[in-house]
């Protein structure tokens, strides 16, 4: 009886050791496939017009994250952005079946948008500087440090690490040379 048992247990120890090994084996095997069904059911749920788009790019997503259980991990919300999505489709579809060509009076309003937006990106700029530097901030914003005819200027100016003076100065974009310029300001 004592040989019999220690051959059981001989068995029985080699599967213990083996099995893990070929469980994890067959998991890695079975995980692409897994992974696109996952992505083939999440696509046919979304709206018709985003299947295409959401099939590469999902797929290109899965590829691209590490490990089996990543894949399996993205691969489990997809469900979800899917439903979102088809929430959503009705309003987006009356979005999209509104689009054509812009009106003049919508170019007109686009363009006096980005104006205002500009003009409250100056002020908020002059603003911060001026709150920086105190109330002897000058014309703001100030001459660009690359000019030499002073006609540059610097417009959403902050406060940045310099390395040409050391220290924090007020740096931000040359509206004329279009780089990002130093203007040697140090905040009081």
């Amino acid at each position: 009886m004592g040989l019999i048992g220690l051959a059981v247990f001989a068995v029985l120890a080699l599967l213990a050791a083996c099995l893990p090994r070929l469980l994890t084996d067959e998991f890695k095997a079975w995980v692409p496939w897994l992974v696109e069904k996952m992505i083939s059911r999440a696509v046919n749920r979304a709206p018709p017009h985003y299947r295409q788009r959401l099939a590469e790019e999902w797929r290109s997503h899965a590829n691209e994250t590490p490990g089996s259980l990543g894949k399996l991990w993205f691969c489990s919300w997809l469900p979800w952005a899917s439903g979102t999505l088809i929430r959503e489709a009705p309003h987006a579809a009356a979005e999209v079946d509104n689009l054509g060509e812009p009106t003049e009076e919508e170019i007109l309003a686009s363009i006096r948008r980005v104006i205002a937006e500009a003009e409250e990106t100056e002020r908020l700029g002059q603003e911060s500087a001026a709150t920086w530097m105190g109330a002897d901030a000058g014309a703001w914003p100030p001459v660009c440090n690359l000019s030499t005819d002073g006609r540059h200027r610097v417009l959403g100016v902050a406060l940045h690490f310099s390395t040409v003076y050391g220290g924090k100065t007020f740096q931000g974009y040359c509206e004329i040379c279009r780089k990002w310029v130093d203007t040697g300001d140090y905040p009081d």
